[in-house]
């Protein structure tokens, strides 16, 4: 089941969404001139999507929709994405020594 059907919307309504959403983001973030203040803006907003995806979690308990350990399978199976640092920012590999 995915988002659409549950909130009973097309793709081209979802879709619709996702880019209104986006330039929102984008317009907020351009009005933080610091790196500090982008930094605190996106940990508010991370905290909000946490909050979001836990309430769903909980929702989809509490309704029967899952069970505990299907949700719990399903977090071990999606693949976390890894973490690229910019290639300015690497700290070079020393050479070993013979």
């Amino acid at each position: 089941m995915d988002i659409g059907s549950f909130l009973h919307c097309t793709v081209f309504e979802v879709e619709a969404l996702e880019k209104r959403l986006a330039v929102h983001r984008s317009f907020e973030y351009a009005r933080y001139r610091t790196a500090k203040a982008r930094a605190e803006a996106l940990e508010a907003e991370l905290g909000r999507v946490s909050m979001l995806a836990r309430a769903l979690a909980e929702l989809c308990l509490s309704k029967g929709l899952v069970t505990r350990a299907e949700l719990a399978q399903k977090m071990l199976e999606t693949p976390s994405a890894p973490i690229r640092v910019p290639a300015a920012k690497r700290v070079p590999k020393r050479r070993r020594s013979r």
